[in-house]
């Protein structure tokens, strides 16, 4: 490939990285006026929480299906790199008494993988 190319590639995807970057984030912001008006206004706890799960769909939904293949992977790794501050905040959030129930999740869910498992057949022991 000419490296020519490949650099106008490049900058073709890092200017509609910062098209849906913005996008997002003018997403995020009136998103966040909408949550912020709610909670000034007192209003009940469910339905506050739940405004937050659907703009949070909304704005994933949005963001995951405008990324180019390009941009997947690098997207994903940032992703699961969030994931897992939010995990270990909620395991921070909960206390030594609320984990008891991640290593019973963890095993039960081995359990189940396991069924899936082929039998070793007598001509892959030889």
């Amino acid at each position: 490939m000419d490296p020519k190319a490949i650099a106008e590639g490049a900058a073709q995807l890092a200017v509609e990285a910062s098209n849906l970057a913005e996008k997002a984030a003018g997403i995020a912001k009136g998103a966040s006026q909408i949550v912020a008006n709610q909670a000034q206004a007192g209003g009940e706890p469910f339905l506050f929480l739940f405004t937050v799960f659907v703009l949070a769909v909304f704005i994933g939904f949005y963001v995951v299906w405008s990324v180019t293949p390009a941009l997947h992977s690098p997207l994903m790794s940032v992703t699961n790199a969030i994931s897992s501050v939010i995990i270990v905040g909620g395991l921070i959030a909960a206390g030594p008494g609320g984990c008891d129930g991640i290593p019973r999740g963890y095993a039960r869910v081995d359990q189940h993988l396991r069924r899936f498992h082929r039998k070793p057949t007598h001509a892959q022991h030889v």
